[in-house]
């Protein structure tokens, strides 16, 4: 009921549609705290989401589920080989793929090396994403979890995305991720002031 009252503005979609038709699909990469407005727009796509194993991530995933969405359930710190090997799998038979690298607890704004190794051993562009609405609560969770109030404008920024070569090793992989990263703040800056008469 909520994502129906948004008035969504999408930057750079045309590029990443695309891509999607150029490589079978995508990684899109967006922050924990702006969850909820991309399980609206992104719903009933087939995105395969990688969601942590605990409790927390036991409700998103039933949410996210019935929103269209494949739950494959790891994080960084517990069964994160496995997922990974599932999710990989669910990228090359070309179905976009999604995750929240700073999740399941942080630190905020910070990639962890899922996203980058995504990348690599899918062979799939990784996107990252910036995502912002106003007006909006603001929980007092470790990532200031947003909630757009009813009718408020939402933004949704596709930077340029990020292409993880597959012989990349421990060194390039983590350059890799501070790339994502960096790219990913530079999204959600723009998005944070997307609305602003300055």
């Amino acid at each position: 009921m909520l994502g129906v009252t948004l008035r969504v503005t999408w930057v750079n979609r045309p590029e990443i549609e695309r891509l999607r038709r150029e490589y079978g699909g995508v990684i899109f990469a967006f922050w924990h705290n702006q969850i909820l407005i991309p399980a609206y727009t992104h719903r009933r796509q087939g995105i395969r989401i990688m969601i942590s194993q605990s409790r927390d991530g036991e409700y998103i995933a039933r949410t996210v589920a019935r929103l269209g969405f494949v739950p494959v359930r790891g994080s960084s710190r517990r069964f994160a080989v496995r997922a990974l090997k599932e999710i990989v799998k669910e990228g090359r038979a070309a179905h976009d793929l999604s995750i929240t690298p700073d999740g399941p607890r942080g630190p905020r704004y910070r990639v962890q090396p899922g996203a980058a190794a995504m990348g690599k051993f899918s062979g799939l562009p990784v996107i990252p994403c910036g995502i912002c609405a106003t007006p909006r609560w603001q929980l007092n969770t470790w990532d200031r979890f947003n909630i757009p109030r009813p009718f408020a404008r939402a933004v949704i920024i596709y930077e340029d995305p990020v292409r993880v070569p597959p012989d990349a090793d421990a060194v390039t992989l983590d350059e890799f991720r501070r790339i994502i990263e960096a790219r990913m703040q530079a999204a959600q800056q723009r998005a944070e002031s997307f609305f602003s008469p300055h």
